[in-house]
């Protein structure tokens, strides 16, 4: 799989472990506008990136997580 396919199947196995009805993912969907993530869902979908790439990619501040909205930014991290 790619990374962006990677991506995708961790934001859809937390949107169906909080019962999210989930869209075919565009890199457009906003997290929290569109596919309705609480924060702790977000929280959420960091730790499951972070455990599946073995890296923090907001840990260097960089890029602060606060500033990610959409599935195609984050995919740019």
């Amino acid at each position: 799989l790619t990374v962006y396919e990677r991506l995708v199947s961790i934001v859809e196995e937390i949107a169906k472990e909080y019962q999210h009805p989930m869209p075919t993912l565009l890199k457009e969907h906003r997290i929290v506008d569109d596919l309705g993530f609480s924060s702790l869902e977000v929280a959420v979908l960091t730790a499951r990136l972070e455990i599946e790439f073995q890296c923090e990619p907001f840990s260097n501040g960089d890029v602060p997580i606060t500033d990610i909205r959409t599935i195609g930014q984050v995919h740019q991290v």
